[in-house]
């Protein structure tokens, strides 16, 4: 998935893991007041769960509405003719592509 425009990173303290994107088609002077903006408070950010002091981990964490007892079902793997395989094969790597996320903020 592309962005609808070019995007500019901002990091906090030369810190690459403590960044925000703004877009890079901004007057020049409002994204001078908006990156100070941004950096003055820089404490009311939180970069990981141990930031937040206070607010209970129920809060923060996602889970699935799935009932513990029903079992997974694999759903069936559907064949194509051989010309439309290739199509999807290839519309697929264009889409997918592989991204490593750093987890030890997490």
């Amino acid at each position: 998935m592309e962005a609808i425009e070019e995007v500019k990173m901002i990091e906090f303290f030369g810190d690459p893991f403590k960044a925000v994107k703004i877009g890079s088609s901004l007057d020049p002077l409002f994204e001078h007041d908006l990156t100070n903006f941004l950096q003055e408070p820089f404490d009311v950010f939180t970069w990981k769960a141990s930031d937040m002091q206070g607010i209970s981990p129920k809060v923060m964490v996602h889970r699935l509405n799935v009932h513990p007892e029903v079992r997974s079902i694999k759903q069936k793997k559907r064949a194509f003719e051989t010309d439309r395989n290739k199509i999807i094969k290839k519309k697929w790597k264009s889409c997918s592509r592989s991204i490593t996320y750093n987890q030890s903020n997490i």
